[in-house]
């Protein structure tokens, strides 16, 4: 039995997605006193608003009031007073090695079962 062209990009996809998500994760980033113009910032934040709704900006700046960032290709402002959490992006080395080794072996048993589910792939010694 040979896997679909579809099951095999719904595979990849599902692998992809896992990687990214694996390895990156979101970490509370401390402003200090508050948050100003000209501070340095991470390359990544996620602000978290008043009305709990988060917006994940890159390469974000301060200009008076206002947090600025991208989000895709447009530039989106938050004011800093709406603004009660901030969190950095991060890699987490733990979360990187579990997908690393975790989505290979699913896929190997996957494939397993694909292969030998109708045949009988018992080593002929």
């Amino acid at each position: 039995m040979v896997p679909s062209r579809h099951f095999s990009r719904v595979l990849v996809s599902f692998g992809l997605s896992s990687a990214v998500w694996g390895c990156a994760t979101w970490r509370p980033y401390d402003a200090g006193p508050g948050l100003s113009a000209g501070q340095a910032l991470p390359y990544r934040l996620r602000a978290t608003r008043e009305d709990s709704s988060r917006l994940a900006l890159t390469t974000p700046f301060v200009r008076a009031d206002t947090l600025y960032g991208r989000v895709r290709s447009d530039t989106i402002g938050v004011p800093v007073a709406e603004i009660i959490h901030l969190e950095r992006q991060s890699v987490s080395p733990e979360r990187t090695v579990a997908v690393l080794i975790g989505v290979p072996a699913v896929a190997l048993g996957v494939t397993y079962l694909i292969v030998c589910g109708s045949n009988d792939c018992n080593p002929g010694f």
